[in-house]
C-alpha cells in the first residue's frame, strides 16, 4: 500500500518545487523580490476621555427694594378749601374744573335801550373745558324825549374756561345767539302814536368774556364784559341798538 501512494505524493512535490524554482529564477531575472502577504492588523480606535465642565455660578440674592411711601389722604371735611397767597393752583381741577355752575349778574347797558340791568347765568362745563349754557338778562332801559324804553335778552351761550396756575382766576371767553325784546312806553301828553304801546324784537348775537376771583373752590366774584348787536332796526328816532354792558357777577361753582 505504501508502495501505491508514494508514486502519487512524490509527483506533486516534485512539481511544487519546480515551479518555485522557475518563480525564483524568473525573479532573479527581473530583478524584484518577491514578498510574503502582508498581515493583517486590527486597530482599536482610542477615544479622548469626556471633558471636565466647570461647575455653575453662584448668584447673589435678588435685591430688596424699598416699600412705596405712603401719602397722606386728602384733606375731607365741608369746609371748602381756601387759597393762599403763596400757592400754585391747578387749571383743571380747581378753577375750570367740569361741572354746573351758576352765576348773577348786576351791571349796566350803556344804550338808551339798556341802561341797568339784572341778570343770570346757569351752565355746565366739560372736562374739554367747552362751556355749555344759557343766560337771561332784564335791562330797565333810559328815557330818550317822551319814551321810555326797556330790553331784555335769553339765549345759549357757548364758552372756553381757562384756570390760570399762578393764580385762583378764571377766564372764559364766550359767545351767544338768542332773543332781544324792547319794549317802549309813552311818558308825554296825549297819546304816542305809532310807537307805544307795544315794542319790537329779534335774534341778537353777542359775544364777550368774564373773568373771576375764586375765594373758594366754590364762590368767586368778578365782571363780566359784553357787546350785543341785535339784527332788527331800532325805532324812528331812537338811539343805536348795538349795546355794550358791563356788570359786576358772583357765581356757584358745583
Amino acid at each position: 500500500m505504501l508502495r501505491s501512494l508514494l508514486p502519487r505524493t512524490v509527483g506533486p512535490v516534485i512539481a511544487l518545487l519546480g515551479s518555485l524554482s522557475s518563480t525564483v529564477a524568473l525573479a532573479a531575472e527581473t530583478g524584484q523580490p518577491t514578498y510574503a502577504p502582508g498581515a493583517t492588523v486590527t486597530v482599536t480606535p482610542a477615544y479622548a476621555p469626556p471633558p471636565t465642565y466647570a461647575p455653575p455660578p453662584t448668584y447673589a440674592p435678588p435685591p430688596t427694594y424699598a416699600s412705596p411711601p405712603t401719602y397722606a389722604p386728602p384733606p375731607g371735611g365741608s369746609e371748602p378749601r381756601r387759597y393762599k397767597a403763596t400757592t400754585r393752583y391747578s387749571a383743571d381741577f380747581e378753577i375750570a374744573r367740569p361741572g354746573w355752575s351758576v352765576m348773577a349778574l348786576l351791571g349796566f347797558g350803556f344804550n338808551d335801550f339798556y341802561g341797568f340791568g339784572l341778570g343770570v347765568r346757569a351752565g355746565y362745563t366739560l372736562p374739554q373745558h367747552l362751556y355749555i349754557g344759557g343766560e337771561f338778562g332784564y335791562y330797565f332801559g333810559q328815557g330818550y324825549g317822551f319814551y321810555n324804553y326797556a330790553t331784555f335778552n335769553l339765549g345759549p351761550e357757548v364758552g372756553y374756561d381757562i384756570g390760570l396756575s399762578a393764580a385762583p382766576v378764571l377766564i372764559r371767553p364766550y359767545a351767544g345767539l338768542g332773543y332781544d325784546g324792547v319794549t317802549v312806553s309813552y311818558a308825554g301828553i296825549g297819546t304816542c302814536g305809532n310807537f307805544c304801546p307795544g315794542g319790537t324784537g329779534g335774534f341778537a348775537l353777542w359775544g364777550g368774556a368774564l373773568g373771576t376771583w375764586n375765594f373758594t373752590s366754590h364762590w368767586s366774584a368778578g365782571v363780566d364784559l359784553r357787546l350785543i348787536i341785535p339784527t332788527f332796526g331800532a325805532y324812528a328816532g331812537a338811539p343805536g341798538d348795538i349795546a355794550f354792558t358791563m356788570s359786576a357777577l358772583g357765581m356757584y361753582k358745583f
